[in-house]
């Protein structure tokens, strides 16, 4: 049941690191309600937040010299913010002696083959929070308490000299940052033959229930307990170190699979972003150019059909209509017919010529060519306005002047202007809909196109709604007697590492 435990519990929690980005900050679903009211329990208390110091090892006191700074009388226990009770402490000094009575470590010295027996020395080290000034510049935010974690715990390790030097090191340290909600365990390195990270790793896990409900005295209590058997045991038998690593290789792949879900999850969020801000910024565009043609200034600069803007080159141009030549600079899409200033516009986005009809609605000829093949519209027709455009012989209009000069003189006014621009409008708003299907909907089309409609096309909330950005908060919970005294003093140890995490 161990290892199901063991196992179940660091995947849960590699997945709620890699989903960060999706404001998850859990394990599982249940420990976010345990954590959820350990965080309103603190809450409760915003001065005892703002008055917490923020240690570093440095200044962190030594139980041995400073009992009054660590608020405990037992020389294994330095718990400076008064995180637990004097009976806590109490019974946490008590399970040290007991802890350092029973169990030792066997070591030969070099070039004896006789063995001896060192004893343990376990202390333990407790604050509301770190200082994480040195971190501020990391990135993600589990890897920075992690990190500010293992350096308190190694330098208490080291400064305070817990541990025999015997046998490569003695000494175990047990640091907790509650409000940062960071564990570290360090070893020395004979300690670490037998306390291997992976049974470490299986220490931490059983703590953090009792570490999210905010019950650190039977936190640190059961460590001592599983860190006991496993000194019973010994150093891991070949067996368990096989199932470990074949347990590391399985989480390896199973996490390296979740890893590559999630990158893929968010590489199409941050593609849905882009294309969001494209479809956004064209119907900002959409808006301008509706402004300028109600004021008869409107030019099109780009293809109705793909949206894609034509290249500017050259100063006015002239493209031949049958045996008629009409100036690009007068006839850019809908513009009005007469009047119009300089337009530099004389290829489409494919780098072709652009295909001017002779309603006044201009393409990009690739566009057109497509259009036309591939049934979409008829090759006789206009896509924007229907008129008729091929053949040398176009049907007559109910006008009986019917002459291309006699429309451009019919045409030349304010009102044909909106008009024709109002058509040309609903069909860039249907292909946006072609191709940006996720954003643009046909009900938003058909209110937009209407005569009644008068709003901003990006900010209609309708389509703001579709917004796929997703707002990523990074809800750090950031700054949240008497004892009996404990046996000898410490031996001078050295850390050797360890294995450390967050509940």
């Amino acid at each position: 049941m161990r290892r199901v435990t063991s196992f179940i519990q660091p995947v849960a929690a590699a997945i709620a690191c890699m989903t960060l980005s999706w404001q998850c900050h859990a394990e599982t679903s249940s420990s976010l309600k345990v954590e959820e009211q350990v965080i309103s329990n603190r809450e409760k208390d915003p001065m005892d937040r703002e008055l917490a110091s923020q240690w570093t090892y440095d200044s962190f006191p030594n139980p041995q010299n400073d009992p009054e700074g660590c608020h405990s009388e037992s020389v294994r226990i330095c718990d400076p913010d008064q995180v637990l009770g004097d009976e806590e402490i109490d019974m946490i000094a008590s399970s040290i002696e007991r802890f350092e009575r029973v169990y030792t470590l066997k070591c030969h010295d070099e070039g004896n083959s006789l063995s001896k027996v060192v004893p343990i020395q376990l202390a333990v080290g407790i604050v509301k929070e770190m200082n994480m000034d040195e971190y501020t510049d990391e990135d993600d935010a589990d890897d920075v308490y992690n990190n500010a974690a293992k350096k308190f715990a190694i330098g208490v390790h080291d400064k305070w000299g817990v541990g025999s030097t015997e046998c490569g090191g003695t000494g175990i340290v047990l640091f907790l940052a509650v409000n940062d909600r960071s564990i570290f365990i360090s070893t020395g390195a004979g300690v670490k033959k037998v306390l291997t990270r992976s049974r470490l790793n299986k220490v931490i896990a059983n703590m953090k229930p009792y570490l999210r409900s905010g019950s650190y005295q039977l936190a640190i209590l059961r460590s001592f307990e599983d860190m006991g058997e496993f000194m019973t045991q010994g150093p891991p038998s070949g067996r368990e170190r096989l199932k470990d690593f074949f347990m590391d290789t399985i989480m390896f792949w199973f996490i390296g699979g979740i890893c590559g879900i999630v990158g893929l999850v968010n590489a199409r969020q941050r593609q849905a972003e882009r294309e969001f801000a494209e479809v956004q910024s064209r119907l900002n565009r959409l808006d301008q150019d509706r402004a300028l043609a109600l004021q008869g200034r409107y030019q099109c600069k780009s293809c109705p059909i793909c949206l894609e803007d034509f290249l500017p080159q050259g100063e006015e141009s002239t493209i031949g209509i049958g045996q008629e030549q009409v100036s690009l600079t007068r006839h850019a899409c809908s513009n009005r017919l007469a009047g119009s200033s300089n337009s530099t516009i004389t290829l489409g986005s494919d780098g072709l010529p652009i295909k001017l009809l002779r309603c006044g609605h201009v393409f990009d000829k690739t566009c057109w060519l497509k259009w036309v093949s591939h049934g979409s519209g008829s090759i006789r027709r206009c896509p924007i306005c229907q008129q008729a455009v091929g053949g040398s012989s176009p049907p007559p209009e109910p006008s009986s002047d019917n002459t291309l000069a006699q429309r451009r003189e019919r045409n030349a006014g304010h009102d044909w202007d909106i008009h024709n621009y109002q058509r040309e409008r609903a069909f860039r708003l249907l292909r946006m809909r072609h191709r940006y299907p996720r954003f643009i909907r046909q009900d938003q089309i058909e209110r937009w196109t209407n005569r009644g409609y008068d709003g901003t096309l990006a900010r209609d909330p309708s389509f703001a709604r579709s917004d796929p950005k997703i707002e990523r908060t990074s809800n750090i919970n950031k700054r949240s007697g008497k004892i009996r005294s404990s046996s000898s003093s410490f031996g001078g140890g050295r850390s050797s590492g360890g294995a450390g995490g967050r509940w």
